[in-house]
């Protein structure tokens, strides 16, 4: 009679970075991570706003890496508050500093 094995499945690695913290908060707040709908794009500006706020003036990058929200609508967002005219944008070598306008 054959043995049979008793390897275990390696257990499942938990996402980690932006993307799995966004789709936490997707959850929290009831809106898909991974959707570019106007509602995620609009919490990304309040988060936007309230770094710059708490923070001072950031690179866009470093506003991508500080969000919760994915990349492309933490972008989306900055867009959205540059409309609005709540933003101030400053060369700074090769990247762009943000600050919210006084």
């Amino acid at each position: 009679m054959a043995k049979k094995s008793t390897k275990k499945a390696p257990p499942k690695k938990k996402p980690t970075g932006v993307k799995a913290v966004a789709k936490s908060l997707a959850k929290t707040i009831g809106a898909a991570s991974t959707e570019l709908d106007e509602e995620a794009i609009g919490h990304a500006a309040g988060e936007v706003w309230n770094l710059l706020h708490a923070g001072g003036p950031q690179s866009v990058s470093a506003l991508k890496k500080l969000s919760t929200m994915p990349g492309e609508i933490t972008v989306m967002a900055v867009g959205w508050l540059a409309r609005e005219g709540k933003l101030h944008f400053e060369a700074s070598g090769r990247s762009v500093k943000v600050s919210l306008r006084g």
